[in-house]
């Protein structure tokens, strides 16, 4: 989701500002926006090569994994067919 749908969508709702979550943070376009906002920004992002850049700021939580619902190792294979090399997939399944 863009920093602008964030904004105008859930920003309305929320009455205490402690707490982001960026689950699959990529480089952080849409948390590094909200960093002045938030007692706290939490960074999942599973790509070890965004989760390089999504580190330089300090400012963020960051973790190097991805989140789902259950608790299980895989492979993250990451996107070399198209320009955008921060998408990956774990699907064995690809069509």
């Amino acid at each position: 989701m863009s920093e602008r749908k964030i904004s105008d969508w859930a920003m309305p709702y929320i009455k205490n500002f402690r707490t982001y979550i960026d689950i699959g943070a990529s480089v952080g376009h849409t948390s590094r926006p909200f960093i002045n906002m938030f007692e706290k920004i939490y960074c999942f992002e599973p790509n070890p090569n965004s989760y390089k850049e999504l580190i330089k700021n300090e400012k963020l939580i960051c973790f190097n994994l991805a989140l789902g619902d259950v608790e299980e190792i895989k492979d993250l294979v990451l996107n070399n067919l198209t320009a955008n090399h921060e998408h990956g997939y774990i699907s064995e399944i690809r069509n």
